[in-house]
Protein backbone atom coordinates (compact mmCIF):
# COMPACT_ATOMS: atom_id res chain seq x y z
CA UNK A 1 0.00 0.00 0.00
CA UNK A 2 0.72 3.65 -0.82
CA UNK A 3 0.87 5.92 1.60
CA UNK A 4 0.41 9.98 1.08
CA UNK A 5 1.83 11.92 3.59
CA UNK A 6 0.36 15.76 3.70
CA UNK A 7 2.93 18.86 3.78
CA UNK A 8 1.12 19.45 7.28
CA UNK A 9 1.59 15.78 8.60
CA UNK A 10 5.54 16.45 7.30
CA UNK A 11 5.87 19.44 9.22
CA UNK A 12 4.18 17.29 12.78
CA UNK A 13 6.98 14.85 12.29
CA UNK A 14 9.48 17.56 11.91
CA UNK A 15 8.62 18.86 15.63
CA UNK A 16 8.47 15.74 16.96
CA UNK A 17 11.47 14.12 19.05
CA UNK A 18 14.04 11.78 17.25
CA UNK A 19 12.62 8.67 19.08
CA UNK A 20 9.28 9.68 18.55
CA UNK A 21 9.64 9.87 14.64
CA UNK A 22 11.24 6.62 14.58
CA UNK A 23 8.32 5.21 16.56
CA UNK A 24 6.02 6.91 13.79
CA UNK A 25 7.85 5.73 10.60
CA UNK A 26 7.91 2.37 12.42
CA UNK A 27 4.00 2.23 12.70
CA UNK A 28 3.70 3.47 8.88
CA UNK A 29 5.67 0.81 7.83
CA UNK A 30 3.25 -1.55 9.22
CA UNK A 31 0.34 -0.02 8.42
CA UNK A 32 1.35 -0.13 4.90
CA UNK A 33 2.11 -3.98 5.38
CA UNK A 34 -0.84 -4.70 7.11
CA UNK A 35 -3.42 -1.97 8.54
CA UNK A 36 -4.77 -4.70 10.04
CA UNK A 37 -2.25 -5.88 12.55
CA UNK A 38 -3.03 -5.60 15.97
CA UNK A 39 -0.07 -4.10 16.98
CA UNK A 40 -1.17 -0.65 15.60
CA UNK A 41 -4.69 -0.85 17.65
CA UNK A 42 -6.48 0.41 14.42
CA UNK A 43 -9.66 2.15 15.73
CA UNK A 44 -12.77 4.53 14.50
CA UNK A 45 -12.68 8.19 16.08
CA UNK A 46 -16.34 9.26 17.16
CA UNK A 47 -17.43 12.74 18.02
CA UNK A 48 -16.24 15.31 15.54
CA UNK A 49 -13.88 13.56 13.77
CA UNK A 50 -16.15 10.64 13.07
CA UNK A 51 -15.73 8.61 10.09
CA UNK A 52 -11.79 8.88 10.38
CA UNK A 53 -9.71 6.42 11.96
CA UNK A 54 -6.56 6.38 14.13
CA UNK A 55 -3.29 4.20 14.76
CA UNK A 56 -0.93 3.88 17.46
CA UNK A 57 2.59 4.94 16.57
CA UNK A 58 3.58 4.85 20.88
CA UNK A 59 2.03 4.39 23.62
CA UNK A 60 0.93 8.50 23.93
CA UNK A 61 1.22 8.94 19.90
CA UNK A 62 -1.36 8.70 17.32
CA UNK A 63 -1.74 8.82 13.66
CA UNK A 64 -4.86 9.58 12.63
CA UNK A 65 -6.30 9.50 9.20
CA UNK A 66 -8.73 12.25 7.86
CA UNK A 67 -10.94 11.34 4.71
CA UNK A 68 -11.93 14.60 2.61
CA UNK A 69 -13.87 14.24 -0.40
CA UNK A 70 -10.49 14.69 -2.65
CA UNK A 71 -7.75 13.11 -0.14
CA UNK A 72 -7.04 11.33 2.79
CA UNK A 73 -4.76 13.47 5.13
CA UNK A 74 -2.79 12.24 8.25
CA UNK A 75 -1.88 13.87 11.78
CA UNK A 76 -0.20 13.01 14.49
CA UNK A 77 -1.89 13.68 17.56
CA UNK A 78 -0.96 12.95 21.77
CA UNK A 79 -3.58 10.32 23.15
CA UNK A 80 -5.77 11.40 25.47
CA UNK A 81 -4.45 11.14 29.09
Amino acid sequence: MRLHQTPAFLRCVRKLTPPERDAVARALRRFARDPSDPALRLHKLTGALAGCWAFSAAYDLRVAEIKNARRIEREITPSAA
